[in-house]
């Protein structure tokens, strides 16, 4: 994996620090010296710059977002070759992940929930009017940015057409995370817009309770989602109408055609519940808040509002409650013997059955994006 040293250059960029790095690539904050910008630098893995598919999978991704003009989606600004890696230069966001969000905060309450899970919901609506399937919504890849946005983003996994996934479905891989799979995408079988909206409520789920709704190893969690109910949600005197437990319940209805159809629609039936409960959707710079991690000395942390002032977390509003005692996730059924999966201990990985010669083919790396 290609590690680049803050200072060093590549091509017209300015290495700055590493974001994260994945199996398939390592993300840093680079400098555009060329428009005199801070870029995110997403660079493929160099093993990876030799794989036909691979290549096509990165390409496709970059080709795909750069066309999808939404203000809830990442801006893509390059894509190119240096030094025979592959990279995509995208929208730098100053904030952080909904993943650390959650871990830092907590449950969060309905207000919160609805003003998160909206734009996400109006950028996935979007991106599957133009054909587009993100294919690994979760919190991982949502963006808070300290001027109160929230973007999605790592289009990594995406799917645009029937031919691309037919392609991807041959190698015997399913693409995803564990975590937030959609039951048809863990049984390979044909996935559409309604598999991000499966994981989306999923998000939702973890938002207002603090955690996923299913616990354990990778084939636990496939056969999980795909037979397991989820667990209640939590009581309604930690915060949360009650009412709100079945619509995002439908939300992770095993079949498609029962869910919400479009996630507007998902996040309206929430809206419609706190309006009847006087419930107030978390204001822009509320969520400003949330984008700054907490300070070390324990001081208010300091953010920047909509309208581009200072202020100290109390005077935003302050801090949603961190609801203690989340619920237990539900136990999930032992992996059936019939269940066609195969479970790599040395890498904590899951391919179908007679598929180990690819992926020892491509050295372990992992098929479910970032890491957690």
């Amino acid at each position: 994996m290609i590690s680049l040293m803050p200072g060093s250059q590549f091509g017209r960029y300015i290495i700055q620090d590493q974001l994260g790095r994945g199996g398939m690539a390592t993300v840093y904050r680079a400098d555009d010296t060329r428009l005199r910008r801070t870029v995110a630098l997403k660079i493929l893995a160099p093993q990876l710059s030799t794989d036909p598919e691979f290549v096509r999978r990165f390409e496709r991704e970059a080709i795909l977002v750069a066309n999808l003009r939404h203000p809830a989606i990442v801006t893509v600004y390059d894509i190119g070759e240096h030094d025979n890696l592959r990279y995509i230069a995208m929208e730098f966001i100053a904030g952080q992940s909904l993943n650390l969000v959650i871990r830092e905060q907590g449950a969060l309450d309905l207000s919160y929930a609805i003003s998160l899970l909206e734009p996400l919901a109006q950028a996935l609506d979007y991106a599957h009017q133009q054909g587009a399937v993100h294919r690994d919504v979760k919190p991982h890849n949502v963006m808070l940015a300290t001027d109160g946005r929230v973007l999605l983003t790592d289009f990594g996994i995406a799917q645009a057409s029937d031919s691309d996934r037919e392609r991807i479905t041959r190698t015997g891989i399913f693409m995803g995370t564990p975590e937030y799979i959609a039951p048809e995408q863990a049984e390979g079988k044909r996935v559409d817009g309604r598999t991000d909206l499966y994981a989306l409520g999923v998000v939702a789920y973890e938002i207002l309770a603090g955690r996923v709704p299913f616990a354990g190893n990778t084939p636990q969690l496939i056969v999980a989602h795909i037979h397991s109910p989820p667990p209640p949600l939590r009581p309604a005197t930690l915060g949360v109408p009650p009412e709100t437990e079945a619509v995002v319940t439908r939300m992770l209805a095993k079949d498609p055609h029962h869910r919400y159809q479009t996630g507007s629609a998902f996040v309206a039936a929430l809206d419609s519940i706190a309006q009847r409960h006087s419930i107030t959707p978390a204001s822009r710079s509320q969520l400003a808040v949330l984008a700054v991690p907490p300070s070390s000395a324990g001081k208010p942390t300091i953010a920047v509002n909509a309208s581009g002032n200072t202020a100290t977390a109390a005077a935003l509003g302050g801090l949603p409650p961190a609801l203690a005692q989340p619920p237990q996730p539900v136990p999930v059924p032992p992996v059936p013997s019939d269940a066609n999966l195969r479970y790599f201990p040395e890498t904590g990985h899951t391919l179908r059955g007679g598929f180990r010669a690819y992926w020892e083919r491509h050295g372990g790396l992992p098929i479910f994006g970032f890491p957690h």
